[in-house]
């Protein structure tokens, strides 16, 4: 589509809230939009010892946060040593300014994980 941008996948430990065990959760950043808007975090609960092959580590995204509801596109995120998300992505006014966001894992799943 027209919101052709570089995103990122990152793979984090956390407890999922509704019954408090570990798990393994994959991040995802891309715009939401069909053009480059709404930079927003997916999020995936990885089974623990299932292998994926691409097609189905492709299934069963989920809609986490919505990081801007401006124009924005590409994106980029790691794990800081106090354990929040360092999200750093373009966004407008100008031709696109660079924002960091530092995010909890309960912020980017919407509460699902922790």
């Amino acid at each position: 589509g027209a919101n052709s941008t570089n995103g990122e996948i990152l793979i984090v430990r956390g407890r999922r809230s509704s019954d408090g065990k570990r798990c393994t959760v994959a991040l995802q950043s891309l715009p939401k939009a069909d053009t480059r808007a709404d930079v927003s975090i997916y999020y995936k609960v990885l089974e623990e010892g299932k292998s994926y092959t691409s097609a189905t580590f492709a299934e069963g995204w989920k809609l986490g946060l919505q990081v801007t509801k401006k124009r924005s596109a590409y994106s980029t995120m790691c794990q800081q040593k106090d354990g929040r998300i360092a999200f750093f992505y373009e966004e407008e006014p100008y031709i696109y300014n660079m924002v960091y966001v530092p995010l909890s894992l309960s912020q980017a799943t919407k509460g699902k994980v922790r």
